[in-house]
């Protein structure tokens, strides 16, 4: 079916470890267990940029607008691997 972790249980062979201070909720670290995974020993996860915005959705000619609204975020994934060059870990940023 395509899910790699349907449940928290059946994650457990691949995530070793994961990390959230509730003092800082813009950041989430994963830590994999050795070898487990083809290119990452961790990622950390940055949410930042939230915006959110009233809006009135509908209305037109007979309608009256309903009251709704927006919201956006952006999110940055590092991940970091073994590289070809002892004592430097490889970086890959990502941004959602």
């Amino acid at each position: 079916d395509g899910v790699l972790c349907p449940t928290r249980g059946d994650c457990a062979p691949f995530v070793k470890d994961v990390t959230y201070d509730k003092a800082n909720p813009n950041r989430i670290s994963v830590a994999f267990e050795p070898q487990r995974t083809r290119n990452a020993e961790r990622i950390e996860l940055f949410t930042n940029s939230r915006e959110s915005q009233a809006i009135e959705l509908g209305g037109g000619a007979s309608a009256s607008p309903t009251p709704g609204f927006l919201t956006a975020e952006g999110i940055r994934q590092v991940t970091y691997s073994l590289s070809q060059q002892f004592g430097v870990a490889r970086q890959v940023v990502t941004d959602y």
